[in-house]
């Protein structure tokens, strides 16, 4: 029973709201504050709902292209889009006036150019923090349409939606006239970041001694997410440094590809000085283990079978305390 009444209600309401005429009378002339053109902008609305009065008067019946472009729009047009947006209303609108309404918008087109320049001073600096030591380049996405403010003094403030570097980011930009809010405008920019990565020119094996001549300098992307900071792009190779794993040809290094190269490799022979009461003295001895230069290892001498630390001068010497 309740759900039929509720079918019934549904039925007969649409009939209720046509039985209330709403009167539409078109101007001749509007002026607007908003690109959105309102019914209640270009015409006087009322009935004897109030509600559903204000209700027709919300329908966007035109859409302004900017400040310098004003708009006649007909009668039968904006009964049109009356009759489209509000079917069930269709009997209960009475739509007379003007047969031409001319629209234009209030106040003056807004030069966009101080408004890309605040929006990219403000964005440089945050993509810059992103990756210090990369070139970041910022282009506008488009030039907008038209912005119309009033009369005054234009001010901006510019805030930043996000700061994930992304191949497309934007800025909003508050406007505000003679220190009054206006509105707020995103500006988009196409972001282009790149940075110096060193690639290799041929497929390396683990354990390679990293040569320049292994690898070249490219500019790489890294405006879509790539570990940036991981890219080894130091002005020259670093030297003593060796792959920790295999890498094909054309691939880019990253810190994680490099290790310190080790000059003495257990079971290399070494010879090892020492000071022994203010005298030099030299021996031979084997390294038991790896070793950079600087770094404590443990050798034998082969001959006594002894061992104990010496210290890693070079790939051929260690020095004993």
């Amino acid at each position: 029973m309740m759900l039929r009444f509720g079918l019934l209600f549904l039925q007969v309401f649409p009939l209720m709201a046509a039985a209330q005429t709403v009167t539409i009378v078109l101007r001749e002339t509007a002026t607007v504050e908003s690109r959105q053109v309102l019914l209640s902008d270009v015409a006087s609305v009322s009935g004897a709902d109030p509600a559903l009065a204000r209700l027709v008067g919300s329908v966007q019946v035109a859409l302004l292209g900017g400040a310098e472009r004003p708009l006649r729009i007909g009668r039968a047009a904006i009964a049109h889009v009356l009759d489209k947006r509000l079917p069930s209303l269709r009997t209960a609108l009475q739509v007379s006036g003007a047969a031409d309404v001319h629209i234009a918008m209030a106040g003056k087109l807004l030069d966009m150019r101080p408004v890309y320049a605040i929006a990219q001073r403000f964005l440089e600096p945050v993509v810059l923090t992103r990756d210090p030591a990369a070139e970041i380049i910022l282009i506008p996405s488009s030039d907008y349409d038209a912005v119309s403010v009033p009369e005054g003094e234009a001010a901006f403030a510019a805030r930043v939606v996000s700061n994930t570097l992304s191949p497309r980011m934007h800025v909003l930009v508050d406007i505000s006239i003679d220190n009054k809010y206006v509105r707020t405008v995103p500006v988009w920019f196409q972001v282009r970041a790149t940075r110096t990565a060193w690639q290799l020119t041929q497929a390396v094996k683990a354990g390679t001694i990293l040569d320049p001549r292994l690898a070249r300098a490219v500019r790489v992307s890294v405006s879509e997410g790539s570990s940036a900071q991981a890219l080894f792009a130091d002005a020259a190779i670093a030297p003593a440094m060796k792959l920790t794993r295999d890498k094909a040809a054309e691939s880019l290094l990253s810190m994680a590809d490099l290790a310190p190269q080790s000059p003495v490799g257990k079971g290399r022979e070494l010879r090892v000085t020492a000071n022994r009461a203010g005298i030099d003295v030299e021996d031979r001895a084997v390294a038991l283990m790896d070793g950079t230069t600087g770094s404590s290892i443990t050798v034998i001498n082969p001959r006594t079978r002894q061992s104990y630390q010496a210290t890693v001068v070079d790939r051929d010497t260690a020095e004993a305390r």
